[in-house]
């Protein structure tokens, strides 16, 4: 049980290390995420 941890914990830290790799950051999501905006909130 303890190998199964290890391994999914270094390939969440791998991935984590590729994503900050290629500059993905949380501003990036939202701009591929842009939900409806509704009528009320658009300047």
């Amino acid at each position: 049980m303890k190998t199964l941890r290890t391994i999914m914990a270094s390939g969440l830290l791998s991935v984590m290390v590729l994503f900050a790799q290629i500059g993905v950051g949380p501003t990036c999501w939202l701009a591929i995420y842009q939900p409806e905006v509704p009528q009320c909130l658009r300047k």
